[in-house]
């Protein structure tokens, strides 16, 4: 069942969080395991300026630094290029600044996101009109962005596919479709792997 928790210390006490969609959850647990759950789902109260209404977005967690990254997105004809961060200690939100003339992505959406090391690796979807293959490394100790150049067959552009990551450090995409996503009719179960490291 879904409730509300009510206040920082219920969340604290009981569980911990996940976001889906524009809500945010935490789980309930037992106090000696504070990560793991039972069929419970609870509303924890978040502060600070929260991202707006959106899909087609990536969320990548990092436990080590108790982060949740939220990427991109779609809603009502506006394709996002923002990021922001939530504290999953503090469940403050955080909207990430790059630097004068950093080097971002642009604005997609059904893109995938996978994080290894520190890294968040974002792949593809789809800008406005135009479908996306580039791939990016967003680095957690700096801040930055950067733009890989693989070599050899990369994937087509694409949108839709979805990501994972073994721990032999490689991220693996599979599938997606290589039309737009107001027009994707047929879809591909191609398998695709890229070293992390």
């Amino acid at each position: 069942s879904l409730r509300d928790c009510h206040g920082e210390s219920d969340c604290e006490r009981e569980g911990e969080q996940l976001c889906f969609r524009c809500m945010c959850f935490c789980f309930h647990a037992p106090a000696h395991n504070k990560w793991a759950a039972n069929d419970s789902w609870s509303k924890p109260l978040v502060s600070g300026p929260a991202p707006s209404p959106r899909l087609w977005h990536t969320a990548v967690s990092f436990q080590d630094q108790r982060t949740l990254f939220v990427f991109g997105g779609f809603n009502q004809g506006s394709v996002y290029q923002d990021m922001w961060i939530l504290n999953t200690d503090t469940w403050v939100w955080k909207k990430w600044t790059p630097g004068v003339n950093a080097p971002v992505p642009s604005a997609r959406a059904g893109h995938i996101a996978v994080g290894f090391a520190n890294k968040m690796f974002v792949f593809g979807g789809q800008e406005e009109v135009r479908l996306l293959n580039d791939l990016w490394e967003f680095d957690l100790n700096t801040n930055q962005w950067k733009q890989l150049n693989p070599t050899g067959d990369i994937p087509a552009p694409r949108v839709g596919a979805k990501g994972a990551v073994f721990s032999e450090a490689r991220m693996i995409l599979f599938g997606g479709c290589l039309r737009n996503l107001d027009d994707c009719s047929e879809f591909e179960n191609d398998l695709w792997s890229f070293p992390l490291s």
